[in-house]
């Protein structure tokens, strides 16, 4: 009776395992196996053909991050971006989750051809998100956007910028610097006096937001009016114009870091319409963005609460002309900030887990489809989730959400942290990747 009972449970087992299998295994049909040198040879074998063609007509395309310092997936988000730039004629790369005035050194080294490489680049004095967009892995994007835009018309260059909001402090650092050097002597004195009120902000009443806003509005006057014939000035002066006007509300909740965190991507979100409209950047590739900010449903919720992501703003607004495409890995390291790396945590459960676990590649891509959907959806999913001074990436509870999250999902098995390096030999960058 004993063995005959022990000889159920076994029976009971394998069945339930295979079960499982069969609702963790991964459609054939809509898995892609990419080959092992499709990053190192910039995919000259067209094999994401599928991905940039859905993309040919989408007004948007964003490209997340699992992590914040996988280096693998940067090299998907470059060779997508400017092929999509090559292919289909998108005139705006967007750099998500760096604030707008911070990146506008780089805009002006692709756009206007100021600046050179070692100007942009990460110097000794290093905050950790200057890593995110100025370490060496980065550098050959910026070198390709600026060789492609020579001998473009202004109006048809390809931008390179961020959307994610500037501290107040560096608002009027900027702007103060910029009317010192262009003799906009009637700006100085309310940007001092700007600077004063941020201060006190938080401990006096006597300040409020009215206060910011009016000395916004003068600011705002004064920059219309140094308006001049050039339009690289025009487009910097665009910019600054841009920030302004967000300054007041942005004050209104800087002080609170949790609703601040909450109501960027809102922020980001109004950002990446203005380059629509204003700049008439009309077809745009987001990078530097993670994974749970590019979502077209917002699964983070345990961070975002009631908020939405930027990219499920973008899903409402645009809905099928704007392409999400998630990546996930199954193990390695990541950058962590000056911590160094930090270890890929694994789990049964974990997409990159399960598509690792079957298949043999390095590369791959899930699309989301209808045959897939199923797959995607059970609630059980989790995926990775790595940022800045993490030690370890975590699980996310996908909550039955991945297949209408995303379009897409690029599969990675080893995550590389990038490389952060001060100093280097500029001529070894020169080289065209793309």
């Amino acid at each position: 009776m004993r063995s005959i009972l022990v000889l159920f449970c076994f029976l009971n087992a394998v069945y339930c395992y295979a079960q499982q299998n069969v609702a963790y295994k991964i459609p054939k049909k809509s898995f892609i196996t990419l080959s092992d040198s499709i990053l190192i040879k910039k995919d000259v074998h067209n094999e994401l053909a599928v991905i940039y063609e859905q993309a040919r007509n989408k007004k948007i395309v964003a490209i997340g991050e699992v992590t914040h310092g996988t280096k693998e997936v940067m090299e998907f988000q470059h060779l997508i971006a400017t092929q999509l730039v090559k292919l289909h004629h998108f005139n705006c790369i967007v750099l998500g989750e760096i604030s707008m005035l911070d990146s506008y050194k780089i805009n002006d080294y692709v756009v206007n051809e100021r600046r050179s490489v070692a100007d942009i680049m990460i110097k000794k004095k290093i905050r950790a998100r200057d890593a995110a967009y100025r370490q060496r892995d980065m550098m050959p994007l910026y070198i390709w956007i600026r060789n492609f835009n020579k001998q473009r018309p202004f109006k048809e260059k390809i931008w390179v910028i961020g959307t994610d909001i500037d501290q107040p402090e560096e608002i009027i650092s900027f702007l103060k610097e910029h009317c010192l050097n262009h003799g906009i002597n009637k700006a100085v004195p309310i940007l001092e006096e700007l600077n004063k009120n941020l201060r006190k902000l938080p401990n006096s009443a006597k300040i409020n937001i009215n206060t910011i806003a009016d000395s916004a509005n003068q600011l705002l006057s004064i920059l219309e009016n140094s308006r001049v014939n050039s339009d690289s000035t025009n487009m910097k002066t665009d910019v600054m114009v841009r920030v302004l006007k967000t300054l007041p509300n942005s004050m209104a909740f800087w002080s609170d870091n949790d609703l601040k965190y909450k109501m960027r991507d809102k922020f980001i979100f109004e950002n990446i319409e203005w380059l629509r409209e204003t700049c008439k950047k009309d077809k745009q590739v987001i990078i530097r963005a993670h994974n749970m900010h590019i979502n077209k449903k917002t699964i983070y919720t345990e961070i975002f609460g009631k908020f939405p992501s930027f990219g499920e703003y973008l899903s409402k607004q645009y809905q099928t002309d704007y392409m999400s495409i998630g990546t996930e890995v199954q193990k390695g390291r990541f950058y962590a900030g000056f911590s160094g790396s930090s270890k890929i945590a694994q789990h049964k459960n974990k997409l990159g887990t399960i598509i690792g676990c079957q298949a043999k590649a390095k590369y791959g891509v899930l699309l989301c489809d209808s045959s897939s959907k199923e797959f995607l959806n059970q609630p059980s999913h989790t995926m990775t989730f790595g940022t800045i001074n993490y030690r370890s990436s975590i699980l996310i509870n996908c909550k039955g959400l991945i297949g209408d999250a995303f379009d897409a999902i690029v599969f990675i098995k080893d995550s590389t942290p990038y490389q952060l390096v001060r100093d280097y030999f500029i001529g070894e960058l020169n080289k065209q990747p793309y």
